[in-house]
């Protein structure tokens, strides 16, 4: 079984992205799934659990339409504390990202336009604290 990588976004043009970029740059070590809201990302992270797989990272944009990116991680932070959380932000400071990390637990803020070496490089060390423990 591989771990598996949730995408939170409501542009399915990046979504997609974002999903083919790290799909091809991790082969086969994760599994990658994506959702348009916070609600279907639920869904499949108790879908995931349900099926005896773990969910090791969500990664999230910040702004979905009707949607919060930040409220989504607090209240998903509360709720399954042990998986890894990422944001992705069109505007970063470090006082900005210092108080997410602090509020819903986040493993990083990565802005966009994004990186894919930074994107590469936090997923690496997610998974590798993931299986670690």
């Amino acid at each position: 079984m591989l771990p598996v990588l949730i995408c939170v976004d409501d542009e399915m043009i990046l979504l997609k992205s974002l999903e083919f970029e790290i799909l091809d740059f991790f082969h086969n070590q994760i599994e990658v799934l994506t959702a348009q809201s916070p609600d279907d990302a639920y869904f499949l992270i108790n879908d995931v659990i349900a099926n005896n797989h773990i969910v090791f990272l969500v990664i999230s944009d910040q702004h979905m339409g009707i949607y919060d990116g930040v409220e989504f991680l607090k209240s998903l932070n509360e709720i399954y504390p042990e998986i890894y959380k990422i944001l992705l932000t069109g505007y970063k400071t470090e006082e900005i990202e210092k108080k997410l990390k602090q509020e819903a637990n986040l493993y990083a803020v990565i802005e966009k336009p994004w990186s894919s070496s930074e994107i590469y490089k936090k997923i690496e060390e997610c998974l590798k604290l993931f299986l670690e423990s």
